[in-house]
């Protein structure tokens, strides 16, 4: 993202979209050089206004995604990161993941299964009966 990032540019990519997403909030320095900061410096080192551009269209959109604030250096941004990598990883796998429930009703019957249809509409995978 760049310092102003129009939005309404990111609908139709945010509509298609169906993995996890995370918006790294950050900067490349540290800290603000307040004596020699200028226009230039904003408009090659911050995210100001097109981070927050994305933020709102994601909201808007009522897209589900995570939000990481920090340094990009900083050891706690990067745990972070890498805590909401392994739930993305584990998310991903449980669209490929089948459950077998022993002794419970009829497999693939919808109307008597009604949370496991939920279950399998929201997160994609299915649970099934073998008896």
């Amino acid at each position: 993202l760049h310092t102003f990032s129009p939005a309404k540019m990111w609908i139709n990519g945010l509509t298609i979209l169906n993995k996890p997403l995370l918006q790294f909030h950050t900067q490349y320095n540290a800290a603000l050089p307040w004596d020699s900061i200028d226009m230039d410096f904003m408009n090659l080192n911050q995210t100001a206004h097109g981070g927050r551009e994305f933020g709102f269209i994601g909201t808007r959109m009522r897209q589900q995604h995570s939000v990481v604030t920090g340094h990009w250096q900083d050891k706690e941004a990067h745990q972070r990161i890498g805590g909401w990598m392994r739930q993305a990883v584990s998310k991903q796998d449980t669209r490929h993941l089948k459950v077998c429930r022993f002794g419970d009703n009829m497999r693939e019957v919808a109307v008597t299964d009604g949370d496991k249809v939920a279950a399998q509409i929201k997160f994609g995978f299915s649970v099934n009966t073998w008896a």
